[in-house]
């Protein structure tokens, strides 16, 4: 049984996450801002992130702490203000779990500190990335880095660090695969831009087995792709909800479109990149949902 501690354990992973957990006979505790429960298992608990408090007497002793907070980044208009809180809930959120270390008795063993596969920047369907190659130049890109630059001074305080770059998560009731299957939905579903954008996508129970592959093999290396191998394009990706959903999937979302309604957000949406988890397969991981068509009508 290990100690394990969730930051953002209320989100859409994090509940799937922290399931897992105490299934298998962990002993959780989330870190939420939503409120205080009651429960001994999971144990949640509030703090502020964005300020120290007595939340940071909870990673005392523990084995594994769990950073999952961010916000919404993609599908959003980016201003500069919009900016300021997605980058303040990576890296000043990040930042201030790596002071709670420092005042800690007994510091923490392991500090997963999720990362997003928008580190690698836009790529061709031409050009497969892996943990091996460079961030890209484009905001979340940026971002990415500083994120798990942060992360970086846990590793100072002796605690080893696990920085999973997580791809697109497809799952039931949530997540981004309801807001993409929404215009099918309303029979006004199509690909977006040219269609030929990488979605660097996992589903969600390949997702969570790969974090707790993560917390447990003690040699894992520091960077993670945490994607599915086969890398689907947004035409792929929407030829498949289209045919889950039994609807038409003849409309385009022109760019232009996009791009005036998102801004420098758009970039999120207009590109992308076809990662492949390099590191998870060369530690014997087995994906049970490793196809973009029966993962997507599995979701949905």
């Amino acid at each position: 049984m290990k100690r394990i501690v969730v930051c953002g354990g209320a989100g859409y992973i994090g509940q799937a996450l922290v399931r897992r957990l105490v299934a298998r006979g962990d002993a959780v505790t989330i870190l939420s801002r939503g409120g205080q429960g009651l429960g001994l298992n999971p144990i949640r608990s509030t703090w502020n992130p964005y300020q120290l408090g007595e939340w940071t007497k909870v990673f005392d002793g523990v084995d594994t702490v769990v950073n999952l907070v961010g916000e919404r980044a993609v599908g959003a208009r980016l201003t500069d203000e919009h900016k300021r809180v997605i980058r303040d809930s990576r890296v000043l959120v990040t930042e201030n779990i790596v002071r709670a270390f420092k005042e800690a008795t007994q510091k923490p063993r392991l500090l997963l500190n999720v990362s997003g596969i928008g580190f690698y920047g836009d790529h061709p369907a031409s050009e497969r990335v892996d943990e091996t190659s460079g961030p890209g130049t484009d905001f979340f890109a940026r971002l990415c880095v500083e994120w798990e630059a942060a992360s970086d001074g846990a590793g100072a305080l002796g605690v080893r660090v696990v920085n999973p770059r997580m791809g697109i998560v497809f799952g039931r009731d949530g997540g981004a695969l309801a807001v993409m299957a929404m215009p099918f939905k309303l029979f006004v579903g199509g690909q977006i831009g040219s269609g030929k954008q990488g979605i660097s996508w996992i589903h969600m129970d390949d997702a969570i087995s790969a974090l707790l592959l993560c917390i447990d093999d003690p040699e894992m290396p520091q960077k993670v792709n945490v994607c599915s191998p086969n890398p689907a394009s947004n035409a792929e990706v929407s030829s498949a909800i289209a045919k889950a959903l039994h609807r038409p999937s003849w409309l385009r979302a022109p760019s232009i479109a996009i791009k005036t309604l998102f801004g420098e957000g758009a970039d999120a949406i207009l590109t992308g990149q076809y990662a492949t988890p390099k590191v998870l397969q060369a530690r014997g991981f087995q994906f049970k949902q490793p196809d973009v068509a029966e993962a997507v009508a599995a979701s949905l």
